[in-house]
């Protein structure tokens, strides 16, 4: 059974091109008893302008569910897809793993482990659709460092810079570390940097690192910001590039705080020095060079939000907003990180079908991302990577998926070409800035202590052609709507 398919061009279509696309997976309806794709992650490769959209596909003889990355250019036409992911989990419900992309441009894309308590790292080279599909170099990294801390946590985040990888990890009743290594070192320590642990309300609390960014994207020798969560104490503070503790009364606490996965994916806006984080309908603002914060209460949403990790992200300027609602949708917002509180604008995207309804409305229900789309590939400075899905039926068990490369204002066109949804303006505004923490020096203890490992191993990575284009169990030209306006 194919799911029917469509691509649209946005914006420019017709005057000249645009680099502004729509794509939809349809769900059939009948005869089957259930059939739907959900997002659970992405990473936009701005080297390449390669999407790669961590996928959930269910559908008859496949109950469970299973994942896949689906890789497609900046003009989203699937290219290659592997359906062997690195155990991954959904992010939005678990809030990790967050994944950036590879600066350096030596791999595709770079995949920490998904799993509980797991610590390799996939360097991957996808290839071009031929044998040997690519390649995996899996870096083994679960007992490089010898706290607990580390060992038994879970990839929260991780980026490179140039040759080196930075991680933290968290989660599991044991705190949390921040580690790093030189990602083509072949041979132990491989450049392991000396670290940093932290397990206030570890247990009970899971506490846990939350996020963290290098406060410059392409030295090795900048500082980094972390943050640092439990229901009890929340931390914000810096690293430096030894991942060790740095200055004094350059931290902010506060005696309260989230579990990892009720956490956003934060946001860094370097021109403003300014650290973004959302919890529970606040969103957080810390000035970490004049370590100042304050914190904002989210106005305007129909119903409460949801209780899962939802998506920031900072584009030339603009701070933009994934945040899904118990019963309004979800709600897309664009601030302006020069007066956060000001000019705010914000659509609400909702379901056409009575599925849930009254009570609830599931678009964006724990699937879909909003983060910077392939600006540096193309040169543009405002592209969005949009990715959703929604029910299509009233039962709940047939689901659209939906992913877009577009700008702000052109979100609402994508209710012209989807299916059973539609885009409206809403009207966020945020409450008046309440401060937020206490002044006070960084908290943790530096120098994990490392052990011997063995170098890294490769294997196939699995990237297969899409035949027909489409990615398996989402297109099938036979059965398409589309392509339109190309």
């Amino acid at each position: 059974m194919a799911v029917n398919w469509s691509r649209t061009m946005l914006g420019a279509a017709g005057a000249g091109g645009s680099n502004e696309f729509y794509i939809q997976g349809q769900a059939p309806g009948s005869p089957a008893s259930f059939y739907y794709n959900e997002w659970h992650n992405v990473v936009v490769n701005q080297n390449t302008g390669h999407i790669y959209g961590l996928r959930r596909k269910r559908y008859p003889g496949n109950p469970s569910g299973s994942y896949e990355w689906d890789k497609f250019n900046n003009k989203l036409e699937i290219e290659l897809y592997n359906n062997y992911s690195n155990s991954q989990v959904n992010k939005l419900q678990y809030g990790r793993p967050k994944i950036d992309h590879d600066t350096s441009n030596t791999y595709d894309i770079i995949e920490p482990s998904g799993g509980s308590s797991a610590g390799d790292v996939y360097y991957t080279t996808t290839g071009n659709g031929s044998s040997p599909y690519g390649n995996h170099k899996n870096y083994g990294m679960q007992y490089v460092y010898t706290p607990n801390s580390w060992r038994t946590a879970s990839y929260i985040k991780h980026y490179t810079i140039g040759d080196r990888s930075y991680a933290i990890r968290g989660y599991n009743q044991n705190g949390g570390s921040a580690g790093g290594w030189e990602h083509d070192n072949a041979s132990f320590p491989f450049g392991l940097l000396d670290g940093h642990s932290y397990t206030s309300n570890s247990a009970p609390g899971n506490g846990s690192f939350v996020e963290m960014f290098p406060i410059n994207a392409s030295s090795q020798s900048t500082n980094h910001l972390v943050w640092y969560s439990s229901p009890y104490n929340t931390d914000a503070y810096i690293l430096d590039s030894d991942l060790n503790k740095t200055g004094s009364n350059n931290a902010r606490s506060h005696p309260a705080g989230h579990g990892n996965q009720y956490w956003s994916t934060g946001a860094i806006d370097r021109t403003n020095n300014t650290m973004y984080m959302e919890a529970n309908g606040y969103l957080y603002a810390w000035d970490y060079v004049n370590n100042t914060a304050n914190k904002y209460q989210i106005n305007g949403m129909s119903g409460s939000v949801r209780g899962q990790s939802n998506w920031l992200c900072v584009v030339n300027g603009y701070l933009y907003q994934f945040i899904a609602s118990s019963s309004g949708g979800l709600y897309l917002v664009k601030y302006n990180t020069n007066n956060i509180t000001s000019g705010i604008s914000s659509y609400r995207i909702s379901s056409t079908t009575t599925y849930g309804a009254p009570s609830q409305n599931y678009v964006g229900n724990q699937g879909g991302f909003l983060v910077e789309g392939p600006n540096s590939y193309t040169g543009d400075s405002d592209l969005l990577a949009l990715g959703f899905d929604n029910p299509t039926d009233n039962s709940g068990s047939f689901k659209d998926i939906n992913l877009a490369i577009c700008k702000w204002d052109t979100i609402p066109s994508i209710a012209t070409h989807a299916n059973q949804i539609a885009i409206s303006n809403a009207s966020i505004s945020l409450g008046s800035a309440t401060p937020w923490g206490t002044s006070g020096n960084p908290p943790g203890s530096d120098s994990l202590g490392t052990y011997p490992q063995n170098g890294p191993n490769n294997f196939s990575a699995n990237y297969y052609p899409a035949s027909p284009p489409f990615p398996p169990y989402w297109g099938n030209s036979s059965s398409s709507t589309g392509p339109i306006n190309l």
